[in-house]
């Protein structure tokens, strides 16, 4: 059995705490569980946002 890793390389925080996101060209706004709000830019947009919709945190653009 294979451990599913939860972290994405370069973010101090698990899937577990992300609430929801939004993307503009490719800066993430995240909004934490905590009620904080975080940006991250990743090396490869599309690859974070595949991880994101893995995990199924929500993307208050598609609402």
């Amino acid at each position: 059995m294979t451990k599913e890793t939860t972290y994405y390389p370069d973010l101090a925080y698990p899937a577990s705490q992300l609430s929801a996101y939004s993307l503009s060209i490719d800066l993430f706004v995240i909004s934490l569980k905590t009620e904080e709000i975080i940006r991250f830019k990743p090396d490869d947009v599309q690859e974070f946002k595949l991880w994101l919709e893995k995990f199924k945190i929500r993307d208050i653009n598609a609402e």
